[in-house]
């Protein structure tokens, strides 16, 4: 079973959703991931607002939970995006 099949937009998160996932599940805050990222508290929570659209989850702690409970799918679906900007398997595991 996929990630697409728990959240069927999964394979539409930009690359830049994704790393916030990532950080998401790490536990940062929206202040650290912005500070991490280099860009604003404000455009973090635009990210978050179209990840939570996109998977389909209400807060952070389910998209932290879905993201812990199977990292190896969510990864294995960012491998198959058509987009330049695909990203390592391990990436969601660092």
């Amino acid at each position: 079973m996929t990630m697409t099949s728990y959240f069927p937009m999964a394979d539409a998160l930009t690359s830049r959703e994704q790393e916030i996932t990532r950080l998401v599940s790490t536990g940062l805050s929206n202040k650290e991931i912005a500070q991490h990222l280099n860009i604003s508290e404000a455009t973090v929570k635009i990210h978050m607002h179209n990840i939570f659209r996109k998977l389909r989850v209400n807060n952070r702690t389910a998209l932290a939970a879905a993201n812990r409970s199977r990292p190896l799918t969510l990864s294995y679906c960012v491998l198959s995006l058509p987009s330049p900007n695909v990203i390592s398997p391990f990436e969601f595991l660092r």
